[in-house]
């Protein structure tokens, strides 16, 4: 959602990186009622927050924050994308291999 009224014709609902360029575009630079400041204050309440320090200790302490079904889960996920990953390598190489098509 934008913090701004601005534009009827524009969807109240954007990207949000529509509506940083429209923040950035029309009100840091054209209206200056922004400041660049204030821009990042407001992207900052959107972007995820940093892992604490507590956070960062269970990791040195254990190896890893994730429970065995969660690494489980994740080695599968790893794997499957590992194997889709090569299939299009296959896919893309032999492509490469026969050359371009004679039209």
């Amino acid at each position: 959602m934008r913090p701004c009224e601005c534009q009827p014709e524009l969807p109240r609902e954007m990207r949000i990186k529509d509506v940083i360029a429209h923040l950035f575009d029309v009100h840091v630079m054209e209206k200056k009622n922004w400041t660049l400041a204030d821009l990042v204050e407001w992207v900052q309440r959107w972007e995820p927050k940093p892992p604490s320090e507590t956070t960062a200790g269970v990791n040195k302490v254990r190896g890893n924050a994730f429970s065995p079904s969660q690494a489980a889960e994740l080695r599968a996920e790893e794997a499957e994308w590992q194997s889709t990953r090569e299939a299009f390598e296959a896919k893309h190489e032999s492509k490469r291999r026969r050359g371009p098509s004679a039209i």
